[in-house]
């Protein structure tokens, strides 16, 4: 065998006995971990060698993980912490790389591990195994057949692979339709024709061709998953409208910023122990009579939380000592947003559609207070494309329906993108999250 893969294999040895020594996996013998060191598209497998075992501060870290989002909260604090907790440690280290020029490590498998660990033990560091920079093909057995690493184009691409080819079982985290979709785009952006199977200068579109196409797609680089004609559709139409961009969070600073840019009460207590937001018929903001609610468009959010617990505080008469003109206010984030920004902007048009539903709902049943029609008067969409630099937030004026006998549910002034549908009209604001 070659002296430099020998070198390489006897410095993995090191690496992984070092990790056993303390009571961890072996990650060649976990069937989770060999995606990642053993990458495969059809027709060829690669290898990637660990070079070092050690522990490493959260801090000293960022994702690079080929999700749509980074993190999932809610899956971290149902599976991932009490399976830690359980063990007492992190028995798989997570996987990571050090690009030339850069300071912090890339992990490349182990993000919810990495960061669980950090919620429940935040003075631990992180065990991880550094990857070496270069990939080699290798046989179907895993031995390496050609000792000249492959060229930096193919290694971009088989690093995704890399990627794609984690986390198979139960115990982690599952990859989505949506983590699919941005992963194939990543592919594409380095290789437009995945190895061959697109042709030349094509780019796939919502045609019966291209459909059949997807299967092939499907088929090479996500085998054991959505496999039923349905699924398999589904998860196209969703490619469709993703790109290889990820979700940015909405955090309640985002909100906050965004509360501060519009000069409205940001419904943070200044005083007291109580630092969370106030919940929305709580969060009024006196200087513009404005009730001002937060949520997502998850489900009937907007009929629910907004609509449906506004009419049953309004018909109890609970807004009867509030000045006449009281109007309410929306930060809405999209829910499950497509990372295209033009599907994002539909999605958003789509829930001012629902705004201007709940607020013609409101004219037909007699929602008025002194007089005064009250009606959802603004929402304001925070940023959530996280590299999209186009994507800066939007905020919306809605005005009251102008025929609801007829249906109608309201237009804007001229001035605002609702009339023509162009939702990049719309004025704009940068918002610092």
């Amino acid at each position: 065998m070659n002296e430099k893969i020998n070198k390489l294999m006897s410095q993995e040895d090191k690496a992984i006995a070092k990790a056993v020594a303390e009571g961890r996996v072996d990650p060649r013998t976990d069937a989770d971990q060999l995606g990642t060191l053993f990458p495969q598209i059809p027709g060829q497998k690669y290898r990637r060698f660990i070079k070092d075992y050690s522990r490493v501060k959260y801090d000293d870290l960022e994702a690079g993980n080929v999700r749509a989002e980074d993190f999932d909260r809610k899956h971290c604090d149902t599976v991932i912490i009490p399976w830690l907790q359980k063990d007492g440690l992190i028995l798989c280290p997570i996987f990571t790389t050090l690009r030339p020029g850069k300071t912090l490590e890339e992990i490349v498998s182990g993000h919810h591990r990495a960061f669980s660990s950090n919620v429940i033990w935040p003075n631990n560091e992180i065990p991880r195994f550094i990857l070496d920079d270069d990939i080699y093909e290798c046989d179907m057995h895993g031995n390496v057949t050609n000792p000249v690493p492959i060229n930096p184009n193919q290694k971009n691409y088989i690093s995704v692979v890399s990627k794609m080819q984690s986390n198979p079982t139960t115990r982690h985290k599952q990859y989505k339709m949506r983590d699919r979709a941005q992963q194939i785009h990543s592919l594409i952006k380095i290789d437009s024709t995945l190895q061959g199977l697109i042709p030349s200068g094509h780019t796939l579109t919502n045609s019966e061709g291209d459909r059949e196409l997807w299967d092939k797609i499907m088929d090479a680089y996500v085998p054991d998953q959505f496999l039923g004609k349905g699924a398999r559709t589904e998860s196209f139409g969703i490619f469709l409208k993703m790109t290889d961009d990820k979700v940015l969070p909405v955090t309640e600073a985002a909100i906050t910023q965004i509360l501060i840019n519009k000069n409205v009460a940001t419904g943070i207590p200044r005083t007291g122990r109580r630092k969370k937001r106030l919940p929305f018929l709580k969060h009024y903001c006196e200087e513009t009579n404005c009730l001002i609610a937060s949520f997502d468009t998850n489900g009937r959010n907007i009929e629910h939380k907004l609509e449906a617990l506004f009419r049953e505080a309004f018909w109890r008469g609970e807004f009867n000592g509030y000045p006449a003109g009281l109007s309410i206010g929306v930060v809405l984030s999209i829910y499950n947003p497509a990372t295209s920004l033009a599907e994002l902007n539909k999605q958003r048009l789509e829930a001012v559609e629902k705004l201007q539903d709940v607020n013609r709902r409101f004219v037909q049943s007699g929602v008025v207070h002194k007089s005064k029609q009250i009606l959802v008067k603004w929402a304001e969409f925070p940023r959530q494309l996280k590299m999209n630099p186009n994507d800066r937030g939007h905020g919306v004026t809605l005005h009251a329906p102008d025929d609801v006998s007829c249906g109608k549910t309201g237009v804007l002034d001229r001035d605002n993108a609702w009339c023509s549908g162009d939702f990049d009209d719309w004025p704009t604001v940068a918002w610092t999250n």
